[in-house]
This record gives structure tokens, sequence and C-alpha cells, in this order.
């Protein structure tokens, strides 16, 4: 079966028909919103491949108990219960970088800007039940926003890597940000609205200027950043490390001199 839940019904009934004519039908004759069907009503599987074991039936399915008529055209096998279970929304992500980075990718121009944010997380499916915690992952998409911002459509990634244990691992790129403030990852069930998680973090972001210090005489130093991504807001903080005092701290967009 494929897991599903009430706010977004993608459930799909799981069947393994062998033997017979090999021309099979398969007809609900019972749901868990209408109970037993006074009209059998046909569901369909995926037109790939000639082999009917280990078929998906059926779409856009609630979770609940269903039952079901197979047929061949020359007899028929009632199965008087089949289960789609309701998929738990329990995630949790863990941070594979402790920080953002910007985009680091190749540029094709010179003056071509750096218009995205790089960021590594970790699915966790420990809050969920035994039975979904290896693939749980699957049904998930995410995304990292400012804190507190709307999520963006064009924003959403599901590119996790394959696991054993359910730990899965995602690296992709968002949209520019100001993350002063913290940084909201956002994770749903693929195309579900209605089951949006929020996990709020305070993260930095690395990488972002290079510099070093330069003598201007005895007693006076000063900082010359070397490389950047100028034309962007930041926030500029420098702490003497002897005693922690803050001795500079503001925002505001970085020009070239």
């Amino acid at each position: 079966m494929v897991p599903t839940r009430d706010e977004c019904p993608n459930g799909r009934i799981g069947l393994n028909i062998e033997k017979g004519s090999g021309k099979y039908r398969v007809f609900l004759t019972k749901t868990p919103d209408e109970g037993v069907l006074t009209k059998p009503r046909e569901i369909f599987t995926d037109p790939i491949g000639t082999s009917y074991y280990n078929k998906l039936w059926g779409s856009g399915l609630k979770p609940g108990h269903y039952a079901l008529t197979v047929s061949d055209g020359c007899m028929e096998r009632d199965i008087p219960d089949a289960e789609i279970l309701e998929m738990p929304n329990t995630p949790k992500i863990k941070w594979n970088w402790s920080e953002l980075r910007l985009d680091s990718r190749l540029r094709n121009k010179n003056d071509e800007s750096r218009d995205s944010v790089w960021y590594s997380l970790i699915f966790d499916p420990s809050d969920f039940p035994e039975g979904f915690r290896q693939t749980a992952y699957r049904a998930y998409e995410v995304q990292v926003v400012a804190k507190g911002a709307a999520p963006d459509d064009s924003q959403w990634k599901s590119s996790w890597s394959d696991s054993n244990d359910g730990r899965s691992y995602i690296t992709d790129y968002s949209k520019r940000f100001d993350n002063c403030n913290g940084v909201d990852v956002l994770l749903r069930l693929k195309n579900c609205p209605a089951t949006l998680t929020r996990i709020s973090e305070q993260r930095d972001i690395r990488y972002a200027f290079n510099g070093l210090w330069q003598q201007l005489k005895c007693n006076t130093v000063q900082w010359v950043f070397n490389d950047g991504e100028i034309g962007h807001k930041y926030k500029l903080k420098v702490t003497n490390t002897t005693d922690n005092t803050v001795v500079y701290d503001k925002r505001g967009t970085v020009q070239q001199t």
C-alpha cells in the first residue's frame, strides 16, 4: 500500500496477481467513506510492463479499509480487507552542515551574482512508527527560508539521498534571504500545504567574504576584504577577542571602493 493522509489523499493499493487469464480488472466494493458500494467501482494500474506482480492500483485514495474484487473475465476473487495506512506527519531535521553557504557554483560571467544559498540537511525519522521510518523521507519536500517567511512554491526540493535506515540527506540551494533574525526549515508531504511543518533555527551564512589584516602604523590595523559578493546587504560585526567587546556592529550594502 502507499500511505496517505486525509488532508491530501494519494493512497494506492498494492496487489500481487498471478495465474488466471492475465486480463485482470480490479473493482472497489467498499470504501471508508461510503461503506458497501451499490455498484462496484473499477480502479486502474499503471500501463507500464506486462507483469501484474507487485502492482499499485487506484489513485487519490484516503486512509482506511477497502474491499475489492479481482476479475480475470472467467472468475472473480474477493479481497474483504485491504488497508491503506495513514501517514504520520512527524518529520524532524538535523543540519548536516552547521551553517548556510553562498552558492559556489561556477559563474558564466564575471559580473554574475550568486543569488542562492547552499544548505545540507538530514531527515530524522525517529518520531515515526517503526513501519514508516525507513521510507518516510520519500514522501516529503523541503525548503529553507528566512524566519517567518511564507513558502515559495518554486523552491520545494525533494532530492533526498537513498537510505536504508530512513536518515536521508539533501544538499540543495535556496533563494538568497536575510538570515539575521533566523532561519526556518519548511517540510511538508509532497504537494500538500496542509501538512506544513516549520522548524526555526539560528544559522549563519559562512564563506561570504575573505580578507586579511593590514597594519597602517604601530598600533593601528584595518581589515581588508579581498573576496566577496558586493551589492548585497550584510551585517558586519567586529569583536575584540581579548575582552569580547563589540567594536563594530552595523548593517548595510557592501559596494566596491
